[in-house]
């Protein structure tokens, strides 16, 4: 099942034009495998997206939400998109209310407004890619 939603995910991505610059990546396989089927070019891995060894346990320290903050708070490339694959524990301890119920494949769209924020757009479950029109 998984595969079949990063293909998805993908094709979804690639039919409307969406233009993908850096992708970063929890270094788990799982994730890994996620950027692989959904073909989003080569990923960077950072190990404060993954689990921290410890099994999606949450960090009770806040590292790795404060690092995914900052990070999703930075501008991409002009003209493209920034792909980052994390697991929900990161997720929920980083967004908060945001990401409250998020499901599997489910993606936060994340605007970074060039001050240090990046608030959510909106939320796309992975059944909602297929339905979006493309990109002009």
């Amino acid at each position: 099942m998984g595969i079949q939603s990063a293909r998805a995910m993908g094709d979804a991505l690639h039919h409307l034009g969406i233009p993908i610059g850096q992708v970063l990546s929890s270094p788990t396989y799982r994730a890994l495998q996620t950027v692989k089927f959904a073909q989003l070019g080569q990923a960077t891995t950072f190990a404060e997206l993954g689990d921290g060894g410890h099994n999606m346990l949450a960090d009770k320290s806040g590292t790795r939400a404060a690092w995914l903050v900052s990070r999703a708070a930075k501008l991409p490339s002009d003209g493209t998109n920034t792909v980052i694959v994390t697991h929900f524990p990161n997720i929920a301890e980083a967004f908060g209310q945001s990401a409250a119920g998020l499901a599997d494949g489910e993606a936060l769209i994340l605007k970074p407004d060039g001050r240090g924020g990046s608030p959510v757009v909106t939320r796309l479950k992975i059944d909602e890619w297929a339905a979006l029109d493309r990109v002009n």
